[in-house]
């Protein structure tokens, strides 16, 4: 009997070995995925999460200056300031230069 003969006496194709690739085809393989990787996540970083973070902390950060700005006093019409000496009277200015 032939090696490539089917019992039936039909000729069998050889199937072609699988190639076998070498260590430097294999790292160059992982090496351009973890590129591609790393590109993709730089991406998503620039163009979706950063400008959301960013957009967020602006918003906290305008509601709490907001805040601490609604908390100082109106100083025009403050006379007496404790633990300092009177304003002269008439004097409307906190500050002269």
């Amino acid at each position: 009997m032939q090696p490539n003969a089917d019992p039936r006496g039909a000729a069998v194709q050889e199937r072609p070995q699988p190639r076998k690739r070498s260590r430097a085809g294999l790292t160059l393989g992982c090496l351009s995925i973890l590129v591609i990787l790393v590109l993709a996540l730089g991406a998503i970083w620039t163009f979706g999460i950063r400008p959301y973070a960013h957009d967020m902390a602006t918003q906290e950060l305008d509601a709490a200056m907001t805040r601490a700005v609604n908390q100082v006093p109106d100083a025009s019409n403050i006379t007496n300031i404790p633990g300092l000496p009177p304003l002269p009277p008439g004097s409307m200015c906190l500050f002269h230069p």
